[in-house]
């Protein structure tokens, strides 16, 4: 049984909500048994979707960032993480969301750009 630690700086509510079998010490989770990859890549997501400087601030567009979770682009998070996950037993979610989830940033903001442009839309024909 392959033993994964979790390192995290500021998601430790976050993470032990997903009720991994961890043990716990100041920001590392030594996690032991099958780890959720779907979980795990939510989590991730939320990260990212937190520490964005426009939905971080909008509750109502973080939820619709969220919704994100039912298309191909999650999909796609859950199965470099499953590999990731393979291949190494150390995962800091803060760095993995930062390094290794650009496609999912990139989506984020251009969902934003359609937003935007979309109320500008809106604003001239008023």
């Amino acid at each position: 049984m392959k033993t994964l630690t979790i390192l995290t700086q500021n998601c430790q509510k976050e993470l032990e909500a997903l009720n991994l079998r961890c043990d716990s010490f100041d920001g590392l989770y030594s996690a032991r048994g099958m780890v959720d990859a779907d979980a795990l890549a939510c989590l991730l997501e939320r990260i990212i979707i937190l520490k964005h400087p426009v939905y971080g601030h909008s509750p109502k567009l973080a939820d619709m960032a969220l919704e994100l979770r039912h298309t191909e682009i999650h999909q796609a998070n859950v199965a470099e993480l499953t590999l990731y996950l393979e291949e190494n037993d150390l995962l800091h979610l803060e760095g993995y969301a930062a390094f290794r989830m650009p496609e999912y940033r990139h989506k984020l903001d251009m969902m934003m750009y359609c937003l935007i442009k979309k109320l500008k839309l809106t604003d001239n024909l008023v």
